[in-house]
């Protein structure tokens, strides 16, 4: 299986969203996958990351998760708040 995302930085950067090194606290991500929209833990601890930008005090809490991800014949699609902002494909 291969695994292709498309993320559409420049979208979240013109939306504000992110500035910079800073990222505003009351974003909230949600994915939609086969079974309809799933809620994302997000500022979980990511100490690889934290160590590569030190420059970043944000980075050290990069990692996210979502769980029980159902994968179907559409893509999963990414929100902040409500707005799409990627689309992950996954095909066979």
């Amino acid at each position: 299986m291969s695994f292709k995302a498309k993320a559409h930085r420049n979208q979240a950067r013109k939306a504000n969203w992110i500035r910079g090194n800073q990222v505003e606290e009351n974003l909230k991500p949600t994915l939609k996958d086969a079974e309809g929209i799933k809620e994302v833990q997000w500022g979980l601890p990511s100490p690889f990351f934290g160590e590569q930008r030190k420059d970043n005090p944000k980075a050290k809490n990069a990692r996210f998760r979502v769980d029980n991800v159902v994968v179907g014949d559409e893509p999963i699609e990414v929100f902040i708040n409500d707005k799409k902002v990627a689309e992950i494909v996954i095909t066979k």
